[in-house]
């Protein structure tokens, strides 16, 4: 369908309904509004954007005229609606009909087993080929158009792959995680790369992802920048178990984040509503982190993953990072900053240290009694050099006694 064949069709639906409002002219005004703006939104769709200017184009995707803005090329071609089509030419009298010839089946290709339908990489390699044949001087439309049709297949060849392995949860999840970093301006963290141990990082600041096995992600360009070294991130955590944390499965997590979804709408305003996040709790004195990122965790990370804090302490605290581990690898996730876990980390702070008060303090104890008791030990040697019939009184013993329990303890 070219545009003209387009127009055509508008034209006889919109006399189709003047008629209808022909009885009624406020509906009708309201109409003719209402008619212009469907226009220009079915006209939308086929300027394309690309380097400061606007290209129209037909259904075809052939490039018609070029314009500074949007406007003004949606304007032109509704004022083509308005010329009317030129008038068909005289039909050629028809030829006597010749022999019919074999179709060619382009739906299938020929292998040494037989044939089978054409799949997503041979559409790909044939859409390459056309992008290399075009004409860039004159075919700017179709050449955007057969860029992204391509980026699609990839993306979709991705996905096959990813469900031939059984990893398609962990690539649509990373895959949605890195192309919302490409929102945010940050091209060395919008794509994955390769450490110097040969796993597969990928980061958005809030997690990270370290893999053995590298998954079918959208490849790194060259001008993607140097990439941030993750080992500085990782705290060569360990799996201790006093720092394990117990994790939900997929469906209660699901399930917690519906129910605390709906709780917000029904309590929340509007604007509270847009930064309200659903978080799970590991429990008291232990972190809290994003619901939904945990969620991707575990879609990642797969059914065999263990969680833990690592802290640089060894001890668990309300705002440790989480850190998990796998078959597949490992990966870290920032816990949430919220008022309460910062209270809990505050407690657990003050606690530690009177406890760390308090061992220096029996340490200093210890010390002194050791003291006294060496010199308590020293002056009965002195007197028994002096005289060997010396004995001890009976309040110089309990000291010593009692010194000597004080720096056993």
């Amino acid at each position: 369908m070219t545009i003209q064949e387009y127009n055509d069709n508008l034209r006889a639906q919109d006399h189709a309904r003047a008629m209808r409002h022909k009885a009624q002219p406020a509906g009708l005004a309201a109409y003719q509004e209402r008619k212009s703006q469907q226009e220009a939104a079915a006209i939308a769709p086929y300027v394309v954007e690309k380097d400061g200017r606007c290209y129209t184009v037909s259904l075809e995707g052939n490039a018609v005229e070029s314009f500074p803005t949007k406007k003004a090329a949606i304007a032109w071609i509704m004022q083509a609606k308005e010329t009317p089509a030129p008038a068909p030419a005289p039909a050629a009298p028809a030829e006597p009909a010749a022999s019919p010839e074999p179709i060619e089946r382009r739906e299938t290709i020929s292998t040494e087993g037989g044939q089978h339908r054409m799949n997503t990489q041979d559409i790909l390699a044939r859409v390459r080929t056309a992008i290399s044949l075009l004409d860039p001087d004159h075919s700017v439309c179709a050449k955007i158009e057969l860029h992204k049709l391509a980026d699609d297949l990839e993306a979709k060849i991705r996905m096959e792959t990813a469900s031939q392995r059984g990893s398609l949860d962990a690539v649509k999840t990373i895959t949605r995680m890195l192309n919302d970093v490409k929102k945010s301006n940050r091209p060395a963290l919008a794509y994955a790369w390769t450490d110097d141990q040969g796993r597969q990082c990928a980061c958005d600041g809030f997690r990270a992802y370290r893999l053995k096995d590298a998954l079918p992600l959208e490849a790194r360009p060259d001008d993607a920048g140097e990439p941030i070294d993750l080992g500085k991130i990782f705290h060569a955590p360990v799996s201790n178990p006093e720092l394990a944390l117990e994790l939900p499965t997929v469906a209660e997590l699901k399930a917690h984040i519906a129910v605390e979804t709906a709780s917000a709408r029904a309590t929340l305003s509007r604007a509270e509503r847009k930064n309200f996040t659903p978080i799970w709790d590991f429990g008291e004195g232990k972190p809290a982190v994003n619901a939904g990122f945990l969620l991707d965790m575990l879609a990642v990370m797969g059914n065999d993953a263990k969680a833990f804090a690592d802290t640089l302490t060894g001890k668990m605290n309300a705002l440790a990072t989480v850190w998990f581990t796998s078959e597949r690898g490992d990966a870290l996730l920032l816990p949430m900053r919220i008022a309460e876990k910062k209270e809990q980390q505050n407690q657990q702070n003050a606690q530690r240290e009177a406890e760390e008060e308090a061992a220096r303090d029996a340490e200093r104890r210890r010390n002194y009694h050791a003291h006294m008791l060496r010199e308590m030990l020293n002056d009965y040697s002195a007197m028994v050099e002096r005289d060997s019939e010396y004995a001890m009184d009976p309040r110089q013993f309990v000291n010593l006694a009692q010194y000597a329990d004080d720096y056993a303890a």
